[in-house]
């Protein structure tokens, strides 16, 4: 069949594109891009004769020409050129199970979608490997080659993509690394290699055997822009740099050399394009034969073919190609008194530009309409044809753009009402009117031009936009020691987005009100254990989703579960006490007597003595209590210590916290003299205590002592065990306590606070007389990065000793709290 060459098109992820006004280091460009917002496109870019766009929800849509499979249906037929083939009758590109799209670049008979997992597919024509599957076998034009049947492309161990840009046969990915990687046709050193072999048409091209491209030594890329036969990167240094054919000036070097199809002509051979004195870029577009930046202070300039006036400089010679014609002779493109661009988008033989002002403007060939001026005469190959004289399209009344794309003959424009406008060649379909006609070449046209349908059959993109989860069912749960196993069933409805993770709450009063106990965004399992939790206290549960709209309905409650207590050494004497609340500091809290509600937060470095003997049960000759301590919305991340009152606050802490968050611990304290506990807090914070136990006799309570710390900065109580090095992963140490801290010689168990810190991932860490077999069990469940504490009780070994074992290599810190004789 006869082929036309495309523009190609250059697409970033969503973020980083579309501005009001100069800023940060961007890329244009060809795929219109405005940001995500409800009912509308995030991405649209136009092809050789087909379009695409990226809806919200990030599901994608193509239309228009389909004779290779561009349109990725597993067809060879035409959409959008016929009644009843846009709005709800366009279905949606495959591509794969829970796969969405960030962004989307067609080229000339192919297309390539950037996935919210950092991948990239392609689908479409494929003789000169541009799909990059080591193949030349067209995909997306038959059935069963779209979806979980299509392959990412394979770009390299570890690496993700973060833009993606397709052109006339040749495709570019920028990693996340900074580097890129091009693949494809070759003919005229497109991809930047230093020759002109094609690569991504045999196995072995592709991921590690594909080098990136040599763009200088510590140079790194922040966007690509693929043209017709050239590629161009915008630099971390805010420069530009070209490579391909150059017939015309594109590169933009004042030559017609090619570049990149020879050795030594890449990386620090290859010179920065000159735009002036002083002057960095902060956009860039690859068109048919000719390129486009947008500089930092706020003007355009385009060199290279100009034979249809799509350079915008009043005449029809090409830039770039002769010595004298870059930098400081580069007359900037004039779009209008007191008007800037703030996207640019290079087309097959014409270029169109989105002004500060929300219109769009287009200049060079107009022989289809693609200039939008309901006419067929050029702009800007003739004086006095650009700026002011240059007039804006009409977009419809009172509608301004967000975004402009071109592709080789058509122009698309994303409109402030959400809707998407296309005019030019559309015999294929690709204007999405559903018809074969021409658009904005004669008069009248432009103002009578209708938006395209692509959902519900209704004007506008009427895709449902992504809303919060529905809410999980089936919340139930396994009670153990202080800990419960939770598990639920995800929701049926993820609201268009996809679920990040789920926020657990709890209640002790029977639902009267609720607790987070965890917010968890960085897992999707549906299972989760939560530790600390109080002995013999009834708890109920309930499950709510997260996706990036916001949270689910909170599930219906599980039943009531109640975790056990420890289990305690033979002999000691120990009296259990129904969990009774004896401080609240909220406003809108209680405790079981009405004392110690202080409905004030503790301030930061605020110490609170708290009176327990005698309350909630407790007898009054208790010696040590056991205490169920939480901190809840504390004002920045810290820690609280409990201790006896009357003795120095200890180099210990029993909760460590973050910002905002909920978590409890059990607390195991010596009582002072007139039996009170203090508890001191590094941050402001609302804290609450509930007694579950004391301890009269057969039981030594302690003043905290630290007895190991790993830290490299850590200390102990006698300056031994203190390693300086983190417990490695699956390393056993074995920790002498009797003698220690206070611990009696003839001690048979001990109450420790135990710390995990810094973790480098997710494990859990167990306790245990030494001698003995490391037991299934955890004493402490840790994420990567955290600082979490626990209470155990554990038996002492026949020489005094306890060990320690670590999932994961951490950090570690043990304080002797009591001993039992």
């Amino acid at each position: 069949m006869v082929r036309r060459l495309l523009v190609a098109l250059a697409v970033v992820a969503l973020p980083t594109v579309i501005v009001s006004s100069p800023g940060p280091v961007r890329a244009d460009s060809n795929e219109g891009q405005p940001g995500l917002r409800q009912g509308a496109a995030s991405a649209i870019t136009a092809g050789n004769h087909h379009t695409c766009a990226v809806l919200s929800g990030g599901f994608v849509k193509c239309w228009g020409y389909n004779g290779d499979g561009e349109l990725g249906q597993g067809s060879t037929d035409n959409l959008g050129d016929n009644p009843l083939e846009m709005g709800a009758h366009l279905p949606t590109v495959d591509l794969g199970t829970g796969r969405t799209a960030t962004a989307v670049s067609a080229g000339s008979n192919f297309t390539c979608a950037l996935l919210d997992n950092g991948t990239v597919k392609c689908w479409g024509y494929n003789a000169e490997g541009e799909l990059g599957q080591g193949s030349i076998a067209d995909l997306g034009d038959q059935i069963n080659e779209m979806g979980d049947h299509l392959p990412a492309i394979d770009l390299g161990t570890g690496r993700k993509a973060t833009s993606i840009s397709a052109g006339a046969s040749h495709a570019c990915a920028l990693l996340d690394d900074g580097s890129v990687k091009c693949w494809g046709n070759n003919i005229f050193g497109q991809l930047g290699q230093g020759s002109i072999a094609i690569l991504g048409d045999q196995s072995n091209e592709m991921g590690d055997h594909l080098p990136p491209v040599d763009l200088g030594t510590g140079r790194t890329a922040t966007a690509i822009s693929a043209g017709t036969n050239h590629t161009c990167a915008l630099l971390d240094n805010g420069t530009v740099k070209c490579w391909g054919v150059n017939t015309d000036g594109e590169l933009g070097q004042g030559s017609t050399a090619w570049v990149g199809d020879q050795p030594n002509e890449m990386g620090d051979h290859l010179p920065p394009v000159d735009l002036g004195t002083g002057r960095t870029a902060i956009a860039i577009t690859a068109g048919g034969n000719h390129t486009c930046a947008s500089l930092d202070n706020a003007t355009l300039k385009c060199w290279g073919q100009n034979s249809r006036g799509e350079l915008g400089q009043g005449s029809t010679a090409s830039l770039g190609d002769q010595p004298n014609e870059m930098g400081d002779h580069l007359v900037p493109v004039a779009l209008g008194t007191g008007r800037a661009a703030t996207a640019v988008s290079a087309g097959g033989t014409f270029t169109c530009a989105l002004l500060d002002n929300g219109t769009d403007k287009c200049w060079g060939n107009d022989n289809e309409g693609q200039s939008g001026q309901n006419s067929t005469t050029r702009y800007g190959d003739q004086p006095n044809e650009m700026g002011d004289f240059l007039p804006a399209i009409n977009l419809g009344v009172g509608r301004t753009a967000t975004a402009i794309t071109t592709g080789f003959t058509e122009s698309c424009a994303l409109l402030d009402d959400a809707s998407i406008k296309c005019w030019g060649f559309g015999t294929y379909g690709e204007l999405g009117q559903e018809n074969m006609q021409q658009l904005g070449d004669q008069p009248g046209e432009m103002a009578a031009l209708a938006s395209i349908s692509l959902g519900g059959g209704t004007s506008g993109l009427v895709v449902p936009a992504p809303v919060a989860p529905a809410a999980p069912v089936g919340v139930s749960g396994t009670a153990g020691v202080q800990s419960v196993a939770l598990s639920w069933t995800a929701p049926t409805d993820n609201g268009g987005a996809a679920v990040t993770g789920y926020r657990v709450e709890t209640s002790t009063d029977d639902g009267l009100h609720w607790t987070r106990t965890i917010s968890d965004t960085a897992t999707t399992a549906t299972t989760k254990t939560i530790d600390n939790l109080t002995a013999g206290q009834a708890i109920r549960f309930r499950v709510s989703a997260l996706n990036s709209k916001g949270a689910s309905p909170a599930s219906l409650p599980s039943t009531a579960l109640t975790p056990a207590a420890p289990a305690l050494p033979p002999g000691l004497q120990y009296t259990a006490l129904n969990p009774a609340r004896i401080l609240d500091t909220r406003v809108d809290g209680a405790t079981v007597d009405n004392q110690f509600h202080t409905g004030v937060k503790l301030a930061a470095g605020q110490e609170i003595a708290l009176q327990v003997a005698g309350r909630g049960g407790v007898p009054a000759n208790a010696t040590a209590v056991v205490l169920n301590v939480t901190v809840t919305d504390p004002e920045a991340s810290g820690y609280l210590t409990v201790f006896p009152c009357g003795t120095t606050a200890p180099n210990a802490s029993n909760l460590n916290y973050t910002t905002g968050e909920t978590i409890p611990n059990a607390v195991v304290v010596k009582l002072s003299a007139a039996g009170t506990v203090c508890f001191h807090t590094q941050q402001t914070t609302n804290v609450l205590a509930d007694v579950n136990g004391a301890f009269t006799t057969g039981y030594t309570p302690l003043d905290p002592a630290r007895i190991l710390d790993t830290r490299a900065d850590g200390a102990t109580v006698d300056n031994q065990f203190h390693t300086g090095v983190k417990l490695a992963a699956g390393q056993e140490i074995v920790l002498q306590v009797a003698g220690r801290g206070g611990v009696p010689a003839n001690s048979t168990a001990v109450v420790l606070n135990v710390t995990v810190t810094d973790p480098e991932a997710a494990g859990y860490l167990t306790v245990y007389p030494c001698g003995t077999t490391a037991p299934n069990a955890s004493n402490l469940n840790y994420t990567a990065g955290e600082t979490i504490p626990n209470a155990v009780v554990v038996k002492l070994s026949a020489a005094g000793t306890v060990c320690f074992h670590t999932q994961q290599t951490t950090n570690l810190l043990a304080d002797v709290n009591g001993a039992i004789t």
